[in-house]
């Protein structure tokens, strides 16, 4: 089962994705919105991950973006498996008394290396 900190590490990292490659189509948050049918904050919302985007949605932007969608979906599946096994190292190597030293350690590392991870 997914988390929400996977599932709001997972969106992020989509809106990355999907904003970086509308820079490189030269498209606007505005025409991006309008060919989808959405409204440029909800694009922006996306971006940011602070929106889930449905599976149709998302095949459509990874048309007019020009990206490929298998190529998309199999590299987000793999950013849960990633994070997912980093969590289970963290649970398994720290003191499982200290609970908040967990979570911030748990944090520190996902964000770190979420940031060395992404994809140019």
């Amino acid at each position: 089962m997914i988390k929400e900190q996977q599932q709001s590490s997972f969106y992020q990292w989509l809106g990355e994705q999907i904003k970086r490659a509308r820079k490189n189509a030269n498209l606007t948050q505005e025409e991006l919105a309008k060919q989808l049918s959405l409204s440029r904050v909800s694009v922006a919302n996306i971006e940011k991950g602070k929106q889930k985007i449905q599976i149709h949605t998302l095949i459509e932007t990874a048309y007019y973006l020009n990206m490929s969608f298998e190529d998309l979906y199999k590299r987000a599946l793999e950013s849960l498996k990633f994070e997912s096994t980093i969590e289970s190292r963290i649970i398994r190597e720290v003191d499982p008394k200290n609970l908040a030293g967990i979570r911030n350690l748990k944090y520190l590392i996902t964000e770190t290396l979420s940031k060395k991870i992404k994809p140019e």
